[in-house]
């Protein structure tokens, strides 16, 4: 059985200056596959290394279909084809703005207020590319812990592989590990310094990307699908 995985990400253009910040803020660009440096933040306590070790490997990005092993009568080509597919029927997307949020003592980011376009789109590619999903197993069950979910997410793991899918997605761009509570205040203090300045207003989403890890389990980005391009066939 095959351990690598693909997922579907929105992964923001690195030419945009928070984007560019938020890359060398994690310190892996997953579009170039390469470590990046961190920049240079007088830090009180914890390194930025040590503060993004977890989301690092995924880059910077907003998760839409969470990442899956593909099925075993699948292919690459063929999930391609289908997001090709898929996506000349969805429509571009606009957020008002993104803050930087709390939750379970990890800073993200996240759109202001609850934007139903950009769940119906992430429900959209959960939904209708689960057919190239391969099955949890036993131990990817068991790693969402489903003894602490809710019914609603506990249905959504059965059904979709992932507790936080449909009606339980949150657009969220993750930028730090779980953090000690007393580097938690100071790490917000800093990101809000650097980078809310750099927050675009607003923040357009016109395509989204198809992601592969790597057997150290970093992610790459494979190929970025335009939304709304209904003409464009699959090349």
């Amino acid at each position: 059985m095959t351990t690598q995985r693909y997922a579907v990400f929105f992964v923001p253009e690195t030419t945009d200056r928070w984007a560019n910040f938020c890359t060398s803020w994690l310190g892996w660009d997953s579009v170039t596959g390469n470590s990046v440096s961190h920049p240079e933040i007088s830090m009180v306590g914890c390194t930025i290394s040590a503060l993004t070790d977890v989301p690092r490997r995924y880059g910077l990005h907003a998760t839409l279909k969470p990442p899956f092993r593909l099925a075993p009568e699948k292919s690459e080509r063929t999930l391609e084809q289908a997001i090709a597919e898929l996506t000349g029927t969805l429509a571009p997307i606009c957020l008002d703005s993104l803050e930087i949020t709390r939750l379970n003592r990890m800073l993200m980011l996240t759109a202001v207020g609850f934007p139903s376009t950009i769940n119906h789109l992430s429900a959209r590619l959960v939904m209708e590319l689960d057919c190239h999903r391969a099955a949890l197993t036993d131990l990817e069950f068991s790693r969402h812990k489903p003894d602490v979910l809710t019914p609603a997410q506990t249905r959504n793991l059965n059904e979709w592989g992932y507790p936080y899918v449909l009606d339980e997605y949150r657009f969220h761009i993750t930028l730090t590990s779980k953090l000690p509570r007393d580097e938690l205040s100071h790490t917000e203090l800093i990101l809000a310094k650097e980078l809310k300045p750099k927050l675009p207003r607003p923040i357009h989403i016109n395509n989204i990307s198809l992601m592969r890890e790597d057997d150290n389990g970093y992610f790459h980005l494979l190929k970025r699908f335009p939304l709304g391009a209904a003409s464009m066939g699959y090349v």
